[in-house]
């Protein structure tokens, strides 16, 4: 009973509300401090993360696992899991914000772990509360973790496009 407690905690961190709410205070907190873009990773990665996922859990529309066996309340197909999705999506991205706040190896080597140890124990919280199949947790962290590397390289390669090419801004 103990165990089934902190899983259930565990996977709220990834709760649509929970990610909603983050996001929105820290994408908040970043305009303000002028720091848009970072606001509009977090943004662009969380949203970008549910609506793959949902489109994936449409057109699949896999079971759960048999719900004489949940340990906690789902709802919807089970392939891929939004819950391990958004916890990359938000908990990455988060991860990725603090990178660039902090200079030094150790503490972004720190935010980085922390993300991935929040992101495998809510996906490990899926699969013992019954509520998904490991394979749908699997999916579920390589469709976020896949959206949130493309969303870097292109944040990474656009500068440096139009510095090579000498593109204004305005025009990409």
């Amino acid at each position: 009973a103990r165990l089934t407690g902190m899983a259930q905690a565990i996977t709220h961190l990834a709760d649509p509300l929970v990610v909603i709410v983050i996001t929105a205070v820290v994408a908040g907190v970043l305009v303000r401090v002028r720091r848009p873009r970072l606001a509009l990773l977090l943004v662009v990665c969380t949203l970008g993360t549910a609506a793959l996922t949902t489109a994936t859990k449409c057109a699949v529309d896999r079971a759960r696992p048999p719900q004489q066996l949940w340990l906690s309340t789902a709802a919807g197909p089970a392939f891929p899991s939004g819950h391990s999705a958004q916890a990359v999506a938000c908990y990455g991205s988060l991860a990725v914000i603090g990178c660039a706040f902090l200079k030094r190896p150790a503490p972004r080597a720190g935010m980085i772990a922390s993300a991935m140890v929040i992101g495998v124990l809510i996906g490990v919280s899926r699969v013992y509360l019954a509520v998904h199949w490991p394979s749908d947790v699997i999916a579920g962290w390589s469709v976020a973790s896949l959206w949130l590397c493309v969303l870097l390289l292109t944040a990474w390669v656009t500068p440096r496009l139009r510095s090579a090419h000498r593109i204004p801004s305005a025009t990409i």
